[in-house]
């Protein structure tokens, strides 16, 4: 399988993708039935260890997604970007 398709069926990476190509993009079923927890287990299964979100470009919805469905801690803010490490990885 290709490395896109994989990361487009791949739990949480799927709605993140979709959530940024398109202001209209949606949160895949599975990813909003995940638990906090399951959901940052998906993002370090993956090995994604950091976040960046572009507050003036993400979308509302994926705003939203980020800052309730995901497990992050702000690291560092930056004008409109925010750094976060994903809970229970390493960096923590």
């Amino acid at each position: 399988a290709s490395l896109k398709r994989r990361y487009r069926e791949a739990p949480v990476l799927r709605s993140l993708l979709a959530l940024s190509a398109s202001q209209c993009g949606a949160v895949d079923a599975a990813d909003a039935a995940l638990s906090r927890d399951a959901a940052g287990a998906a993002l370090r299964q993956a090995s994604i260890r950091f976040v960046v979100l572009d507050r003036a470009r993400a979308s509302q919805a994926l705003q939203a997604f980020a800052d309730t469905r995901l497990p992050l801690t702000l690291l560092e803010r930056d004008g409109t970007r925010d750094l976060f490490t994903v809970d229970g990885s390493e960096h923590n």
